[in-house]
């Protein structure tokens, strides 16, 4: 009997990244092949990470700032076991010294599962929405409710 194992790993960006910050749209990147032939979909991986926004009470808008989620895999053929990370990352424009605007990680965390192939898809879109509410608590934190 196979366990799925989830660790979670923080990496905070330098100073207060998340105080004052609008809600941010939300991506979602490519779907390995792997993961898709499990059922997984960009959209229902987006989807999860929206719904946990919303369900929380931030919603999102359509600006510059983006919550983008990830899923990479390595599939353990024979075993029936992926070994997975998923990573939930807040994107934003920002200047460089020399004034040249790029995207950069602002807040970044993500979470490193192994699961059976059968449930592998159950799993990453698990972990997609306890990062999400990972985000929401840092949110709520550097934006407390009047």
């Amino acid at each position: 009997m196979w366990t799925a194992v989830l660790l979670c790993l923080a990496a905070p960006a330098w100073g207060q990244a998340l105080r004052g910050l609008e809600p941010p749209r939300v991506a979602a990147a490519e779907v390995p092949a792997a993961l898709e032939r499990v059922g997984l979909s960009r959209e229902a991986l987006a989807g999860a990470v929206r719904g946990e926004l919303e369900a929380a009470g931030l919603g999102t808008a359509a600006g510059e700032a983006a919550l983008v989620v990830r899923a990479r895999v390595t599939e353990l053929r024979g075993a029936g076991l992926f070994a997975c990370a998923v990573d939930l990352a807040l994107e934003e424009p920002v200047t460089t010294a020399r004034g040249v605007p790029v995207r950069a990680v602002t807040w970044r965390e993500e979470a490193v599962l192994a699961q059976m192939s059968g449930r592998a898809a159950d799993a990453v879109m698990a972990a997609a929405r306890d990062l999400t509410r990972a985000f929401v608590n840092a949110y709520r934190a550097e934006n407390p409710r009047e």
